[in-house]
């Protein structure tokens, strides 16, 4: 079995359905990220990564695409 790591980050710069969907497109390429779910309502992105950094390259890819989360 593939070890996972579950992430909540809050982004505050999440505000609109286009949001929403930019993310989702972001992370639906990206290998070894599975389970997406965006709230663009509370600026929340839960997801599941089974990538050995630690949800580093998660945050990586979420600041690259103009949503950097913050620390909570």
């Amino acid at each position: 079995m593939v070890r996972t790591t579950e992430m909540l980050l809050r982004c505050p710069d999440i505000h609109t359905q286009e949001d929403e969907m930019i993310i989702g497109q972001t992370l639906a390429n990206s290998p070894g990220i599975g389970l997406v779910e965006v709230d663009y309502r509370t600026g929340e992105v839960h997801a599941v990564t089974a990538n050995q950094d630690g949800g580093v390259d998660l945050i990586q890819r979420l600041s690259d695409a103009g949503y950097p989360p913050i620390a909570s």
